[in-house]
């Protein structure tokens, strides 16, 4: 069970307004004021779950009102002014509206009716989970502090450690899951040989928190077996406290989880970095809350730039910005030779061509970890790598490295062809000191011996190589055609 709409009749600042949601990830961004959190709030406040299931921080799988809206009653929110209707993909709708209520002996306060009016009859059973602001109060700030005995499983405590130092990019520390209690919240932080809970950055706070609700659906998932139909997970700026390329991470991974535990995922962020990494998952969303005066209108598929601008505050001709090029990085200088040669001048005007001197697993590495820099530009790898099916890295055409693709290529022209190369240049003289590059069976040796040739050789082959790779271009149309065909979807 999917949310689709949320149609808003009127709530505080927020005035007949459709709202349309994602399967999967649902980012919620606008500048301050727009009420991105009180949308999270509208979506949470009409679950309920069983009691007796609790999440890893002892909290039941749903969230109060309270947690996310104090009303100011009756000067300002007043009895039927909240008025909202959730929409799901089966055809099922769920209308709230808030009333006065009084209780014997109780002041008189304003509630929310979900559905019918016998109290929380109304309600979609659903798990939910709702990490608020609340969650970035500093530990060191924090009063009686508890540690507490780990309850985690050997493989919940693995996944705890992966995600931590995947999403964090932590190489190096030896980092254990903690069971934290305190007045504000109860989780799991991470601790080390030099440091505890108390020593997390706010960073690691907020990952931690994320991590212990992940953790509790697949738990719940795992106890509930065929009758667990997913869940929701609520998260308020999401971006707080990270660093850009742990947020990306971040968001590569919720989608991963959402796909995992069934979740639906929704959270507020004013990270340009969130958004753009959202945009790239599948079934994912940004809504963009746009303000323009007392009105707040929803606006998709807005593309970064005018993400940035809106976000920015940006003038006018700001998005009249000159194209930057993309840079296209290379294991190494063959690389380099051979797209300088079989690129068209339309594509190569728009980018810059780099050799790194890595070699294919290590750029593969790079592209994964989502490093800003690499995650915009292209990484062409060798044709006798993979990509990895990772979105920016592309294989050059061929079976082979560069510089054996040339080697066969030359081997198997015609000795009078190489007049077409340079004059006098002979088929003998390419080859005379190439009869034992393949001898040896230690591979570094032989990849070695057959750069050395291609050094040697490449100034025979006119400028870049060219005379040599145009030669192979033009024997080699229809890959050479399909290259040119993604890397120009990719930049």
């Amino acid at each position: 069970m999917k949310i689709t709409t949320i149609e808003i009749k009127k709530f505080r600042n927020l005035v007949d307004m459709n709202i349309n949601f994602a399967n999967r990830l649902n980012a919620i961004a606008g500048q301050n004021g727009t009420s991105k959190t009180s949308i999270l709030g509208l979506i949470g406040h009409i679950f309920t779950f069983d009691k007796n299931k609790k999440t890893l921080s002892n909290k039941n799988f749903y969230t109060d009102f309270s947690e996310i809206f104090r009303f100011a009653y009756p000067d300002y929110d007043k009895a039927g002014h909240h008025i909202w209707n959730t929409k799901f993909d089966l055809k099922k709708d769920v209308p709230a509206v808030s009333y006065d209520r009084k209780e014997g002996g109780k002041k008189e306060s304003i509630r929310i009716r979900v559905g019918k009016s016998t109290k929380g009859s109304g309600k979609i059973k659903l798990p939910v989970i709702y990490l608020g602001m609340g969650r970035l109060f500093p530990l060191a700030l924090e009063n009686g502090i508890k540690c507490n005995s780990s309850i985690l499983t050997e493989k919940e405590i693995k996944e705890f450690i992966d995600l931590h130092n995947e999403i964090l990019l932590i190489i190096d520390d030896d980092v254990m899951p903690e069971s934290i209690t305190c007045a504000n919240k109860s989780f799991y932080a991470a601790k080390t040989k030099i440091y505890n809970h108390l020593g997390n950055s706010a960073g690691q706070d907020n990952i931690g928190q994320i991590i212990t609700a992940l953790i509790s659906f697949k738990r719940l998932q795992n106890s509930q077996g065929d009758s667990y139909k997913g869940g929701i997970l609520l998260i308020d700026e999401l971006d707080a406290s990270l660093f850009p390329a742990a947020q990306m991470k971040l968001v590569e991974k919720l989608y991963k989880k959402s796909l995992e535990l069934n979740l639906q995922i929704f959270f507020t962020t004013h990270s340009l970095e969130v958004l753009s990494e959202t945009a790239k998952q599948k079934d994912s969303k940004i809504i963009y809350l746009d303000k323009n005066g007392e009105t707040i209108k929803p606006k998709y598929d807005l593309d970064i730039d005018e993400l940035k601008k809106d976000l920015l505050v940006l003038g006018p001709d700001a998005l009249k910005t000159i194209k930057r090029k993309k840079y296209l990085y290379c294991e190494d200088d063959e690389g380099v030779d051979m797209l300088n040669c079989i690129l068209p001048k339309e594509i190569k005007k728009n980018i810059n061509i780099f050799s790194t001197k890595l070699g294919n697993s290590q750029l593969k590495d790079v592209a994964k970890k989502k490093i800003p820099d690499f995650a915009k530009s292209i990484i062409v790898l060798d044709g006798d790598s993979s990509n990895g099916k990772i979105e920016n890295v592309i294989c050059l055409p061929g079976k082979f490295g560069p510089d054996r693709l040339i080697y066969d290529f030359l081997k198997k022209l015609d000795s009078s062809d190489f007049e077409l190369i340079r004059h006098t240049y002979t088929k003998q003289f390419c080859f005379k000191n190439a009869n034992s590059l393949f001898s040896s069976s230690d591979v570094i040796k032989t990849r070695d011996k057959l750069k050395k040739w291609y050094k040697e050789q490449r100034k025979n082959w006119g400028k870049s190589s060219a005379n040599v790779w145009k030669l192979w271009a033009k024997q080699n149309e229809e890959d050479v055609k399909k290259f040119n065909e993604e890397i120009l979807k990719l930049i």
